[in-house]
């Protein structure tokens, strides 16, 4: 666009000038009520609205040397109140956490902070032939060095891990978990999941695993989850 003198090129800035402030002029928002009468936006929120996610923030610390709040990954997951409400971030130091660890349906929020993939393991060692506590053999979900049943779980820069040797041809109840997940809208950033047989169980829910290795044989990713890998 050209303009021939000052003056048009001033005109057109009033004019753009005069538009821009109309874009910013907004009736206020009116929201029909039971009785029939209305109300403005600035009683919309406290009147029709209800805010239902993570209320504050918390941080634990673990290390495994004992320079943290606590040595064991389970024993801070332990200190989260029930049903919390918080966004917790468990920051955890490298090294190797060797624990079977659960997080339960009744703790949301929760963040596993690692220090890198490469420095920083939780790892355990059940197979599915071997026998719990009950004396009944595990099968293949309960070998999970992880499980987590929370909704809302995050991990970031951390590795999970299940030790358990590589079956050889033809050896049945060998199935290994690393990391099970059974809760809604977990999201996992740059953790590594390694084991020699079903690896990952996908288990159930909607998840997100970006830049993630996982590493296994048979099934090394399985269940009914529907996930997005990137």
């Amino acid at each position: 666009m050209e303009f021939s003198s000052s003056s048009s090129f001033n005109s057109f800035l009033l004019l753009f000038y005069v538009c821009f402030c109309l874009c910013l002029v907004r009736p206020p928002l009116v929201v029909a009520t039971a009785n029939g009468s209305s109300c403005n936006n600035t009683n919309t929120t406290r009147h029709h609205h209800k805010w239902i996610g993570p209320i504050g923030h918390r941080l634990i610390t673990v290390d495994v040397n004992g320079s943290g709040q606590f040595r064991s990954v389970q024993d801070a997951v332990d200190a989260v109140p029930e049903n919390n409400r918080k966004n917790v971030m468990i920051l955890i130091s490298p090294g190797q956490y060797i624990e079977k660890l659960v997080v339960p349906a009744t703790k949301p929020y929760i963040t596993f902070q690692g220090a890198g993939r490469e420095t920083t393991f939780i790892e355990w060692h059940d197979r599915a032939c071997d026998r719990g506590s009950n004396g009944q053999q595990l099968r293949t979900y309960q070998t999970a060095s992880v499980t987590v049943y929370a909704n809302y779980f995050s991990a970031r820069n951390i590795s999970f891990k299940n030790t358990a040797p590589a079956p050889k041809p033809g050896m049945q109840g060998w199935q290994a978990v690393a990391f099970r997940i059974s809760g809604d809208k977990a999201y996992f950033s740059g953790c590594g999941f390694y084991g020699a047989q079903d690896t990952l169980c996908d288990d159930a829910g909607r998840h997100y695993f970006k830049q993630c290795h996982i590493e296994g044989s048979i099934d090394f990713i399985f269940g009914n989850g529907r996930s997005m890998y990137k």
